[in-house]
């Protein structure tokens, strides 16, 4: 096989893998705002023909809304849409739907009420649990957060935020927060993309960044804890007001 036709091979599969995420994404939303209504049914045929994909994606459509639980697939019937209630709430697909859906706020509050639950504890988890590297990170990395703020590169600032967060609840010794760091990076990267995010970061919150950093690396889970409460709470706060 030459390398023009391997390279024609590998475009042609993301242009199928793209295609089928957006068709995915349109009719789980579809469900979500409501134009497809749970325990009404729609076959395979119905997505090809509305879509003009081929039988195979449309089964990739298929079973991506059933592993969701988005939909129920039944012989004869097709995909039944199912209540939302019944579906994967912390699936993280599930959740990027919603964000790009007309429940995108009411997303955002109830991930920002589980960070609540949880970050803070995380925070203070860190502060006597994480190893002494990890410690010992947080305060760089809450420094290059500053750094980027001032110089306005607010594409590094956000990675590294992202970063920071992660490695809060990656390092807090519970594997449960450790799984919701992907959550997490969700709720950051989508205030971000939805324009939700202030254009200069707020010095509360680089301050707050630094307090939660300084916290863990002296082993203050209390002082962790504090801070952290700040930082969500103030994104919580923020998201009311939007």
């Amino acid at each position: 096989m030459s390398q023009s036709e391997t390279r024609e091979d590998r475009d042609k599969a993301n242009h199928t893998t793209a295609m089928h995420y957006a068709i995915t994404e349109q009719l789980a939303i579809d469900i979500i705002e409501g134009r497809w209504k749970p325990g009404q049914s729609m076959t395979l045929n119905d997505i090809q023909e509305r879509f003009s994909i081929s039988r195979t994606v449309a089964r990739e459509v298929a079973h991506t809304l059933e592993s969701t639980h988005a939909v129920i697939v039944k012989k004869r019937v097709g995909l039944i849409a199912q209540d939302l209630h019944e579906w994967l709430s912390l699936d993280t697909q599930v959740i990027r739907w919603k964000l790009h859906s007309n429940h995108r706020r009411r997303q955002l509050l109830t991930l920002n009420e589980l960070r609540l639950a949880v970050e803070p504890i995380a925070a203070a988890d860190t502060a006597i649990k994480a190893s002494i590297e990890t410690r010992a990170l947080m305060p760089v990395l809450a420094m290059e957060l500053r750094k980027k703020a001032k110089s306005g590169n607010l594409d590094e600032f956000h990675r590294i935020d992202v970063r920071f967060h992660n490695e809060i609840l990656t390092n807090s010794g519970n594997e449960l927060f450790s799984a919701l760091s992907s959550l997490v990076s969700i709720v950051l990267v989508s205030r971000v993309e939805q324009g939700l995010y202030p254009e200069k970061p707020r010095p509360e919150a680089l301050d707050a960044h630094e307090q939660v950093a300084d916290a863990i690396w002296k082993g203050d889970a209390d002082l962790a804890k504090e801070a952290m409460t700040r930082i969500v709470d103030e994104v919580r706060a923020s998201t009311e007001q939007s």
